[in-house]
């Protein structure tokens, strides 16, 4: 797979702040706002993926998207490096294949628009996790695919991350769809199961 790494310097960024980096994963998928931070205090940089609120971790955030192998995230955080030292767009390629895996967890509660969280994953070998695409309803009812983004200063919102070509928008837009049906349907079998079990132990 073949990951290109893209910096741009950040002057005077706050908690030690400076650069934000992109990874275009394939040619076919954005991951944005990647924080490059400097410790002063240590003299070293450290790379940080998106993260949201989530009080169930001890560090009371979550990963929404980032490397799922170890040797992925030295690899990126080398060639962001060296793409804020020199400038310059790097590439990293291993020989891992890409691979759309996904799944969906359907969520069901009155009040609210959302109707599933989606994890996906983008190789052969689980290499890079996407852990925060959800479903939304409209107002008609109809299901649709949304990723993760953050509020701006303007109030506007803007995507962590994005499918870059049409034909993968809708490759992603389909496999989520199609996992998101199965879901509901074995998560209703699995209800009518336990009521048919539930009525005959009366």
């Amino acid at each position: 797979m073949k990951y290109e790494v893209r910096t741009n310097k950040v002057e005077n960024g706050t908690n030690g702040v400076v650069a934000m980096a992109t990874v275009v994963i394939e040619d076919k998928f954005a991951v944005n706002n990647i924080r490059l931070v400097h410790k002063a205090e240590e003299d070293k940089y450290v790379v940080y993926y998106p993260t949201r609120p989530n009080t169930s971790e001890d560090s009371g955030y979550s990963t929404i998207l980032h490397p799922y192998t170890s040797e992925l995230a030295q690899s990126l955080r080398e060639a962001i490096l060296t793409s804020y030292n020199t400038g310059e767009n790097q590439v990293v390629t291993n020989d891992t294949k890409f691979k759309l895996k996904v799944d969906v967890v359907p969520f069901e509660k009155e009040g609210t628009s959302l109707a599933a969280f989606c994890n996906v994953r983008l190789s052969d070998k689980n290499e890079f996790a996407v852990n925060d695409i959800q479903l939304r309803k409209n107002a008609e009812g109809n299901v649709f695919m949304t990723m993760p983004s953050y509020k701006k200063k303007d109030d506007t919102y803007a995507d962590i991350c994005n499918p870059i070509t049409a034909d993968f928008r809708k490759e992603l837009n389909d496999a989520v769809m199609e996992s998101y049906e199965k879901a509901k349907e074995m998560k209703n079998e699995k209800a009518a199961t336990y009521e048919h079990k539930k009525k005959n132990a009366r």
